[in-house]
Formats: structure tokens, C-alpha cells, sequence
């Protein structure tokens, strides 16, 4: 539903080396990675470059990049991918959830390619959330935290640092009754 945001050269560049932060590939392994034309690989990442969202290294002839996970256009990227890869997960879960929140390293773009997403469920049936979970395919372990409303109430109450995390987080669906109330 969202791959047409991430289409262009340009897009499919800095998606692929915003999901691997840390690491820095020369231009042949950015092309066998995202299947986009060497010329375009070379054009992307010249001008992902000048626009400040890649750190360049150069060793011997070659060049080596990485995304610069501190400027704020990449790690919002790195949220909005993460979010357009959970909508299939989310179009599940809806019927089934009061709220859905992403916390954590993903919802503030600090992850990392081996980091977990973390999902907080407030919803009535763990059971069924978790079943439509473990059918998931995600290319990352999904961590969820799956709690009712007396549950959540205690939370609050018992684990106060843990509950400010979450309502840190992004809220990715939420029921129309729960906004209202």
C-alpha cells in the first residue's frame, strides 16, 4: 500500500541503508541489495550526499556509505518505513484491538537492522492478538505487550516508568470510542 513512497531511486537507497545503520556499502552492493540500476545507485547516493542524509568514506578508489542515523530526516524515515511495514499487521489487528501503539528504539528512529519492534496492545483477547502476530511476517522480531484495561490501570499505577515509555510512543491505531472517552 505504502511501497509507492518508497519507489524512486532515491527512496529505495535510503531505505535500505537507513535499515542498516552502522554499516557502510560501496555502490555495487547498494545495487545488488535494492535491485535499482548502478547509474541510479551512483545519482541517489551523490545526491542523498549533498542533501546531508549519507556520511561517505573513501577507501583506496572506492566510495563507502552510511545513512547519518543523527540527522532528524533519517530517523523519521526510518519511523515511516517502519510504520508502512506494520499496515498489514495493523489492518489484522484493528478488529481486534483497542489501541496500538509502537514504543521503543522504532518509534523514535533510533533503531537498529537488529532491533525488535515494540508494540503495545490494549486489547481485550491477548490470545487471538497474539495469534494474528505469530502469523506475521516481518523481516524483525515483533515484541508485543499485550494488556487489557484492568491491566493496563495497574500498569500505570505499578510500573509508572515503563507506562511513560509507551505513552511516548506512537499511537498506530486507536478505536473511535477510546478517542472519544
Amino acid at each position: 500500500m505504502y511501497e509507492g513512497l518508497f519507489a524512486t531511486s532515491q527512496g529505495q537507497v535510503l531505505r535500505f541503508l537507513a535499515r542498516h545503520i552502522g554499516q557502510s556499502f560501496y555502490e555495487q552492493e547498494i545495487v545488488g541489495h535494492t535491485d535499482v540500476s548502478r547509474s541510479a545507485v551512483n545519482l541517489a547516493t551523490r545526491s542523498l550526499y549533498q542533501a546531508g542524509l549519507l556520511l561517505r568514506e573513501r577507501r583506496g578508489r572506492m566510495n563507502f556509505y552510511t545513512a547519518d542515523d543523527h540527522h532528524p530526516f533519517v530517523r523519521q524515515f526510518k519511523i515511516l518505513d517502519t510504520v508502512a511495514r506494520l499496515e498489514p499487521l495493523l489492518r489484522e489487528l484493528r478488529p481486534l484491538a483497542q489501541r496500538v501503539i509502537l514504543f521503543g528504539s522504532c518509534a523514535d528512529g533510533t533503531d537498529a537492522a537488529d532491533s525488535d519492534v515494540d508494540l503495545f496492545i490494549l486489547a481485550p483477547d491477548r490470545s487471538r492478538v497474539m495469534a494474528v502476530i505469530s502469523h506475521c511476517r516481518l523481516d524483525r522480531p515483533i515484541q508485543p505487550v499485550v494488556m487489557n484495561n484492568q491491566e493496563l490501570a495497574a500498569l500505570k499505577h505499578e510500573e509508572p516508568t515503563f507506562y511513560a515509555q509507551v505513552q511516548r510512543g506512537i499511537v498506530l491505531w486507536e478505536t473511535i470510542d477510546e478517542l472519544a472517552s
